[in-house]
């Protein structure tokens, strides 16, 4: 005879999509707020001037942008992990 147990509902094998979310996600918190720090570091030669600031906060928006980019990208292979799961447990 053959023991056939039902799947476990805890699964081993991860959900694709998710640590891609979340690294998106966390750089795109994280891209700005290092650009402000190293615009901070940086400093400028004038007291008046906020330019190596503004510089490098939009450097670190782009990296957040990316970040963004990268966490969709997760999302629709999230989904597309999902719809597959839900078509496979219609058949």
């Amino acid at each position: 005879m053959t023991d056939s147990k039902p799947p476990s509902p805890a699964r081993t094998d991860g959900v694709p999509g998710v640590p891609v979310m979340v690294l998106g996600a966390v750089i795109a918190v994280l891209g700005p707020l290092f650009g402000l720090l190293a615009g901070s570091m940086a400093g400028s030669p004038d007291p008046n001037s906020s330019g190596h600031l503004v510089q490098y906060f939009i450097g670190g928006l782009m990296v957040g942008a990316v970040g963004a980019v990268i966490m969709y990208l997760g999302f629709v292979r999230y989904r597309r992990w999902r719809k597959a799961l839900k078509a496979e447990q219609r058949l």
